[in-house]
């Protein structure tokens, strides 16, 4: 089992706390870590350790993804007058195909391997990771 340490930290979009976002650290011996920051934009890193996960990340350099979407459209809103049953049916066709992901964080920084994002977890570990995602320029 690949020895961790503490590694949690903060993570922004163009300087503002990033909330719900999926982070994911890869080293270059595939170990992976992962986290979601929560309101504030703190996040907590787990490891993935066969079928287990266990706190903190392997010290060293990792790859970072970064990934949060959220759902547009498909949703199942009752129209006035509309009953339960109505809804349903007229849902069951469209949910799929009307839903839609939208990208807050852009696409781009999904994947470790093509982010461009790096995070180097100090061998003492830390609570004080710094993550910032700038898409503005």
């Amino acid at each position: 089992m690949p020895k961790t340490v503490t590694a949690s930290g903060t993570i922004t979009l163009d300087g503002a706390p990033l909330d719900g976002a999926s982070i994911t650290l890869l080293n270059e011996n595939g170990v992976t870590a992962i986290a979601k920051s929560d309101s504030s934009g703190r996040f907590s890193l787990r490891t993935v350790v066969g079928s287990d996960m266990v706190d903190g990340a392997v010290p060293g350099l990792h790859q970072v993804g970064v990934a949060k979407t959220v759902t547009e459209g498909g949703g199942a809103e009752m129209k006035p007058g509309e009953s339960e049953r109505d809804m349903v049916n007229r849902m069951a066709g469209s949910m799929v195909s009307a839903a839609k992901q939208k990208f807050i964080v852009p696409q781009q920084f999904g994947s470790p391997q093509s982010s461009n994002l790096s995070l180097d977890v100090p061998t003492a570990g830390s609570d004080k990771l710094t993550l910032d995602i700038k898409t503005k320029k």
